[in-house]
């Protein structure tokens, strides 16, 4: 629901409620389309069923008829047949919504099977030790770093430079230049072609995932909050630190005094992405 507020919102900034309309009716007409094969096909299935059961509980009577009439069999072998072909009918009955069940099932295990099977392209070696840094080493090297998306242009071609510990830097470059993608080969997102990364001295790739990402604090552009209540996303940067260091945090980041004006405080629901809070605020945690 409060994706659709949002996505309302967006709508109206830019007078396009027709087309979205538009839009929204098409999709409609699409599922009632859908509706209609997929009704169309099960009651298609059932009758199927149903003539051939009827057709085969025809047969079976005419011949229980005859059978009786040349003295073969009683009336009560009749009555027998023909409460076990119901009996039969039963189960019978429930194959078209079971089949259409297991089909979707199928469809769904096949997509989860196949999430599954999909193997991550960055290894972590085993036993990798932690990453040992603090704030007078935390030295960050790139070296010869040569890396490129799939199928795409090189991003960066031999690219060295360092960032002393303690220093603050700003990185500058039109879109596409490749600034993310620093951030993101320093979190081991992808692994570059060539070239390596070193924090205080040791390379990324033999230190520990987990570690080397817990090292890393980051605040990106799209601050994307989850659907939960402010502590949780505050307390979620590291959930093994206790909740005086998450409201020392908030303190520091001058959002306490405006936490505690709402009016279950802490427990206040952000609503999906931080809807609820004004930009400034979504960046404060």
């Amino acid at each position: 629901m409060n994706r659709a507020e949002n996505e309302a919102g967006n709508k109206a900034y830019f007078n396009n409620e027709k087309y979205e309309l538009a839009k929204y009716d098409e999709s409609l007409k699409k599922y009632e389309e859908a509706s209609l094969k997929t009704a169309s096909s099960l009651a298609l299935l059932n009758f199927g069923q149903h003539a051939i059961f009827s057709a085969g509980l025809s047969a079976i009577m005419i011949m229980a008829a005859k059978e009786i009439a040349q003295g073969n069999m009683t009336v009560g072998d009749l009555v027998m047949v023909n409460g076990l072909v119901f009996q039969l009918s039963i189960p019978l009955g429930f194959l078209g919504s079971v089949y259409r069940e297991v089909r979707q099932a199928l469809i769904d295990m096949q997509t989860m099977f196949t999430l599954m099977t999909v193997q991550s392209r960055v290894k972590e070696k085993v036993s990798a030790p932690f990453l040992k840094v603090d704030a007078k080493t935390a030295t960050i090297d790139f070296e010869d770093i040569s890396f490129k998306y799939v199928n795409g242009k090189p991003i960066f071609n031999k690219l060295t430079f360092s960032i002393p510990a303690g220093k603050k830097i700003g990185i500058v470059g039109g879109s596409g230049s490749g600034k993310s993608t620093m951030v993101r080969l320093l979190y081991r997102f992808f692994e570059p072609q060539a070239g390596q990364i070193r924090i205080a001295g040791q390379n990324i790739r033999d230190v520990d995932l987990a570690s080397l990402r817990r090292a890393i604090a980051i605040v990106p552009q799209d601050c994307v909050l989850f659907h939960d209540t402010m502590l949780h996303n505050l307390h979620y940067g590291d959930l093994s630190k206790p909740l005086e260091e998450v409201y020392k945090a908030a303190q520091m980041a001058e959002l306490h005094e405006s936490v505690k004006t709402w009016p279950k405080g802490y427990d206040t629901a952000v609503g999906e992405r931080g809807l609820k809070l004004s930009g400034g605020e979504k960046q404060r945690p």
